[in-house]
């Protein structure tokens, strides 16, 4: 079973120095995160990790997906609370439902992650699973993280799914924290569990 990490904090996982521009591109289900945390033009930083974000693409089994497509809004506040040294994009899959696999395999070799985080609500479990099979062909070496309402009730689901790690409840803090144990190689007991 993947490391499971829960964190049960309230707004103050949202500090002053979680600011930025979300830049969204209406032709591609992309949103980049960029930061302006007291980073000048002329300031050049080393980005540690390349970390990619996905929502998955299925629209809730009762409302049929032209009715209603609504954005991941979470993952854009994970993106928010990331260190400003890692690149972050966020691809809302639920806008490219027909080309999936297309879509991630373009956004998996253009922008080589070495962390690819999924939001899953229960439903949407099968076709996390099928990402993840995609995301592993592709780049054998990333981490996957799973987190959302499914992981964090039922975390047994994804022992044999091949994720790397599991986050529970809130995890704005969680999240910055795992990947700052990623990029540090060691801290992961750190993280509240």
């Amino acid at each position: 079973m993947p490391p499971v990490f829960n964190l049960f904090r309230f707004w103050s996982a949202f500090p002053p120095s979680a600011c930025g521009t979300i830049l969204v591109s209406l032709g591609s289900p992309l949103l980049c995160l960029t930061r302006a945390c007291g980073i000048t033009a002329r300031q050049k930083v080393q980005v540690l990790l390349n970390v990619l974000l996905l929502s998955m693409p299925d629209s809730f089994e009762h409302m049929p997906p032209h009715a209603i497509r609504m954005p991941n809004g979470a993952l854009t506040s994970l993106a928010g609370n990331v260190d400003p040294q890692h690149r972050v994009a966020v691809a809302d899959l639920i806008l490219v439902q027909r080309q999936v696999r297309e879509t991630v395999t373009r956004l998996v070799r253009e922008l080589d992650p070495e962390i690819v985080g999924l939001s899953i609500m229960t439903f949407q479990r099968r076709t996390a699973g099928r990402i993840v099979e995609l995301v592993r062909a592709l780049r054998p070496g990333v981490k996957i993280v799973v987190g959302g309402y499914d992981p964090s009730l039922a975390p047994e689901a994804y022992e044999e799914m091949g994720v790397d790690y599991l986050v529970r409840s809130e995890g704005e803090v969680t999240f910055r924290e795992l990947l700052r144990a990623v990029e540090q190689g060691s801290g992961f007991e750190r993280i509240w569990m």
